[in-house]
């Protein structure tokens, strides 16, 4: 006997799909990717949702291989194209997330790298 394909119902059903999504510590976030058993219905293009949400698919609504390469390319890209933005504006990491307090007291004996064992400070 056949097996039915799997249909989505409705966004409501917690089950259907996996969602992948990524933020920082100054709450900057990636575009969710959803990953759906079965592509969904015409009812999910009425939620409110991030316009540039992605979808894919997989026999399990899990991701997968094929998937996880696909959402670390454009994750890469979404990253480096902020990144590009804070160098144009000339912060550093630690001026952009906020944590330079350490930097701007004198008297702090904070070193930016710790030195192997044995190692001289020439």
């Amino acid at each position: 006997q056949k097996k039915a394909a799997t249909e989505v119902f409705s966004p409501n059903d917690r089950e259907s799909c996996t969602v992948i999504g990524t933020g920082n510590a100054a709450g900057d976030t990636t575009p969710p990717w959803l990953i759906f058993k079965s592509l969904p219905t015409l009812e999910w293009a009425h939620i409110e949702g991030d316009s540039q949400m992605r979808f894919a698919q997989s026999d399990t609504a899990f991701s997968n291989a094929k998937i996880t390469l696909q959402w670390a390319k454009h994750f890469n890209r979404y990253s480096w194209e902020k990144s590009a933005t804070v160098q144009r504006r000339g912060l550093d990491f630690e001026q952009y997330f906020g944590c330079n307090e350490h930097l701007q007291q004198p008297r702090n004996a904070f070193r930016e790298f710790d030195l192997p064992p044995n190692t001289e400070i020439i």
